[in-house]
């Protein structure tokens, strides 16, 4: 009788153990065979590059394997094969030597390695590409947005959110905006820290940090200077330690700062008129006949704007001085 109840177990235990053996084989030609796919793909892939550089012929044989061989690298960590194709067919459009491609390349194969959003060095690159911007200004641009991007993920490292954490990358892209629209990382960096300990969630901090961001470029273009801008900040953040507060103290003074230059406007409109009724000459009435501007007169012409800020993506700061940035510095 025990040894019958023995062998019965046995059996049983064989038969588990075949079966595990039998799943562990099937998930491993699986996973071969789907790696061979892969792979067959990835080649498919590389070879319709190697056939959009083989079409220019200011390349060199050795610049064509550099470039291709940088993008295997960021098609084989995920990159997907038409934003690689697009960038690379983009740079040959606008006849951009393959040094200057390998370097758009490292950029986001550098994003990838630290584990930042590749989406906003993509857009930027095609935003230059789509307006012509010369190549150097595109990869300066690109570069100051992947260091925003590398300061926004510190800043959330300092809270212990890591890459592995939820939406940490929708996050990491918008503090990042904040800092390219001249939010400095010292100030980004204590908004952070006091919506924690007032047990916000990151999400919340995020959208904080967009506004004050948002904030920060609606002051440069007012026309306020960096001093007086930092000091509009740093008193709302030394009023209060709800950041709520912080912003709605910054929008009142710069409120305030609005209704001062619109009066200010208003008196130098009048002072003209002024002057003009005191002259006794009407001039709502031509002296001679209608025809082109007279001398004095001088038309007004449109400035224009740069398709792409050198000095900074999104708002007022400087790549090279986005680290240590003049606006709000910390308390």
């Amino acid at each position: 009788m025990l040894k019958m109840k023995v062998t019965k177990r046995n059996k049983i235990f064989i038969f588990l153990l075949a079966t595990s053996i039998f799943l562990a084989i099937f998930i491993l030609i699986s996973s071969a065979q789907a790696q061979a796919v892969g792979s067959d793909n990835l080649e498919e892939e590389l070879d319709q590059i190697k056939a959009i550089l083989d079409t220019s012929v200011g390349y060199s044989t050795f610049q064509r394997t550099m470039i291709l061989n940088s993008a295997r690298e960021l098609l084989e960590n995920g990159m997907s094969f038409n934003d690689t194709k697009n960038i690379i067919e983009n740079h040959l459009k606008n006849s951009i030597n393959a040094y200057s491609v390998q370097k758009s390349l490292i950029l986001i194969r550098e994003a990838q390695r630290d584990g930042l959003p590749i989406e906003p060095l993509i857009n930027k690159m095609e935003e230059g590409f789509a307006k012509r911007v010369e190549s150097d200004k595109i990869f300066s641009v690109v570069n100051t947005e992947l260091k925003n991007l590398q300061a926004a993920s510190n800043i959330l490292q300092q809270i212990e959110y890591g890459s592995e954490m939820e939406n940490y990358q929708e996050i990491v892209k918008k503090l990042a905006y904040s800092l390219g629209d001249g939010l400095s990382q010292d100030y980004l960096s204590i908004v952070v820290k006091r919506g924690i300990e007032e047990n916000k969630s990151v999400e919340e901090i995020a959208e904080v940090s967009e506004e004050l961001g948002s904030l920060n470029f609606q002051a440069s273009e007012m026309g306020l200077s960096t001093q007086m801008i930092a000091n509009i900040f740093n008193s709302a953040a030394d009023s209060s330690t709800l950041i709520e507060e912080i912003c709605i103290k910054i929008k009142d003074v710069l409120r305030n700062e609005t209704a001062v230059a619109s009066m200010q406007s208003s008196k130098k409109d009048d002072i003209g008129i002024s002057a003009d009724s005191s002259s006794g000459t009407d001039t709502s009435i031509p002296i001679e006949g209608p025809g082109p501007v007279t001398a004095g007169e001088t038309p007004l012409q449109d400035s224009g704007t740069s398709p792409i800020d050198t000095d900074n993506t999104s708002g007022p700061s400087s790549p090279s001085e986005n680290e240590d940035s003049a606006a709000p510095p910390e308390n």
